[in-house]
C-alpha cells in the first residue's frame, strides 16, 4: 500500500483477540490508522457461509485518530441498513493494543478499566495452570467402573495404576459428576519417580494387548507404547487444585482436594489461595470481563484456555478476607455434593453471597455509599460457624442454620441482596445482566 493509500476488508474477526492475531495487530497499529471497524460477531451476514466477520478500512498514515467502531453483534437484522445498525447500537469506545482489539458501550468500557485497574492479572499470582493429561488413545487407558473392577479382581496389583478421572463434562460450577470413569494411569515418570513397568501389572498389560495395533503404533507414547506420554506436572494431580472443562458458556470452576484426574478437555489450577481465587473465577464480574479479552465459539460457547484465563484480574486481600471466601466455598461445595435436592437452593443462595462478596472487592466506594456491603457482616456470622466436623451430618446442621440465618426476613445480608441491582442500575445491574451465571 502507497503512503496515504486506503484499503477495506472484510475479514474474519477471530484475529482482533486469539493470540495469533497479535503480529497483526502490533502491525496495525505500527503501520497504518484504523479510520473504521464494524463487527459484525456471528450474524449470519452471508448466507453460504457460516463466519465471524468484521469490516475495517484502513489508511496507511503515520497520523493517528479515534476510529469510528461498531459492534453490531447483537442488534444485527437484516432487514436493516449498515448505516441504521450502526446508529441503533450508538456511540462505542474501543480498546485497541497488541494484546487484543475490543469494541464496547462506554458504560462497559469504564467497568473494564475499573476492573483492571482492582485485579492482578492470573499469571502474576503464585498458581499454576496446566493442561489435563493427554493421552492419545482413551479407548485403550479410560476405561468404566467394572472394567476397573474386573482388572483388580484379576490382580489386585492394579489399583495401584488406576485413578478417577473427571472429563470436562463431568465438571460444574462449584460441583462435579464422577461418572465411575478412570484412567490406566501408566505415566512416563515424574521427577524421581520413575516411569511404570507393565510387566508388574499383567492384568492391565493384557487389557491393554486389546488395543496393541492403535497403542504401538500412536505419536505420543511413552518409554513404551504400555506408557502415557510424558507430563512433567503429574504430581500436580494429586494436590488440591481447582477444575474447569475449556469449552464453556459460563464459568465452571470447581475445587478438588483429593487426587482425581482430568483428561485434556479440561484444565487444572494450582498453587496458594485456590478456594479465593474459585470464588472470583467463578464471579458475575469475570463472567462480564471474559468475553472481552477472548474469542467465542458460535453459540456463544467459551473458550477457558490458558492464554485467556491467566489475563483475569483478580484482587489481592489479606489472609483473613481470604478466609471469609474459603468458608463460603466450602458451604457452597458441601450444599452441591448432596442429592437432597433441598439443598440446590441453599447452594445458590450461597452463591449469589460470594457475587456480591466479589462485587465488594472490585467496587466497595460505590457500594459503601449505598449501604450494600457484605464481607464484615459476613465474617461475624462464619466467625463461629466453622465446618470443623468431620460427621456429615453435623457439617450439614451448620450449613443450614447459617443459610437459615442470613436469609431471614429481616436480616440485613438477605435485603441488601435483594437490592443489590436496584440500588445500583448504573453499575451491579450492567455486570450481572451482561455477565449473568
Amino acid at each position: 500500500m502507497c503512503d496515504g493509500g486506503q484499503l477495506c476488508y472484510i475479514t474474519s474477526n477471530k484475529w482482533m483477540r486469539s493470540k495469533y492475531g497479535k503480529p497483526l495487530r502490533k502491525l496495525l497499529l505500527d503501520v497504518v490508522t484504523i479510520e473504521q471497524l464494524i463487527d459484525f460477531g456471528e450474524s449470519p451476514i452471508f448466507e453460504s457461509a457460516t463466519t465471524y466477520t468484521n469490516v475495517m478500512l484502513l489508511t496507511k498514515s503515520v497520523l493517528k485518530g479515534k476510529p469510528k467502531v461498531s459492534d453490531i453483534t447483537q442488534i444485527y437484522k437484516p432487514e436493516l441498513s449498515l448505516e441504521a445498525m450502526i446508529v441503533e447500537r450508538g456511540k462505542q469506545v474501543s480498546y485497541f493494543s497488541d494484546d487484543g482489539f475490543l469494541i464496547v458501550d462506554k458504560i462497559v468500557g469504564e467497568i473494564k478499566e475499573k476492573i483492571e485497574s482492582i485485579g492482578v492479572p492470573l499469571k502474576g499470582w503464585n498458581a499454576s495452570i496446566s493442561y489435563g493429561i493427554k493421552i492419545g488413545l482413551n479407548d485403550a487407558f479410560v476405561i468404566d467402573g467394572k472394567t476397573k473392577n474386573e482388572l483388580v479382581s484379576l490382580d489386585p496389583k492394579s489399583i495401584e495404576i488406576i485413578r478417577a478421572v473427571l472429563r470436562g463434562r463431568d465438571i460444574k460450577r462449584y460441583n462435579a459428576s464422577f461418572a465411575d470413569t478412570w484412567l490406566i494411569d501408566t505415566h512416563n515418570g515424574d521427577g524421581d519417580t520413575p516411569a511404570i513397568n507393565i510387566e508388574k501389572y499383567p492384568a492391565v498389560k493384557k487389557h491393554l494387548d486389546k488395543y496393541w495395533d492403535k497403542i504401538g503404533s500412536r505419536q505420543d507414547k511413552g518409554v513404551t507404547p504400555y506408557n502415557l506420554r510424558s507430563c512433567a506436572y503429574h504430581h500436580e494431580f494429586e494436590n488440591e487444585k481447582v477444575l474447569w472443562l475449556e469449552m464453556s458458556p459460563v464459568p465452571n470452576f470447581f475445587y478438588e482436594s483429593g487426587t482425581t484426574f482430568v483428561l485434556n478437555t479440561a484444565y487444572i489450577l494450582t498453587g496458594d489461595s485456590l478456594k479465593y481465587l474459585l470464588a472470583v473465577l467463578n464471579s458475575n464480574v469475570l463472567n462480564f470481563y471474559f468475553p472481552m479479552i477472548s474469542t467465542d465459539i458460535r453459540g456463544g460457547t467459551r473458550r477457558y484456555t490458558k492464554q485467556y484465563v491467566e489475563k483475569l484480574p483478580i484482587p489481592r486481600i489479606d489472609e483473613s478476607s481470604e478466609r471469609i471466601f474459603e468458608q463460603l466455598v466450602d458451604l457452597i461445595q458441601l450444599a452441591n455434593h448432596q442429592d437432597d435436592g433441598k439443598y440446590t437452593a441453599i447452594a445458590h443462595f450461597f452463591e449469589e453471597l460470594v457475587d456480591a462478596c466479589v462485587f465488594e472487592l472490585y467496587f466497595s466506594v460505590h457500594m459503601s455509599e449505598r449501604n450494600l456491603l457484605f464481607i464484615k457482616d459476613i465474617d461475624k456470622i462464619l466467625a463461629d460457624s466453622t465446618l470443623k466436623s468431620s460427621k456429615i451430618e453435623q457439617q450439614l446442621e451448620t450449613l443450614t442454620k447459617i443459610y437459615q440465618t442470613i436469609n431471614a426476613p429481616d436480616h440485613a445480608i438477605r435485603n441488601r441482596l435483594l437490592r443489590l441491582t436496584a440500588d445500583s442500575p448504573e453499575l451491579l445491574a450492567v455486570i450481572k445482566q451482561e455477565g449473568r451465571v
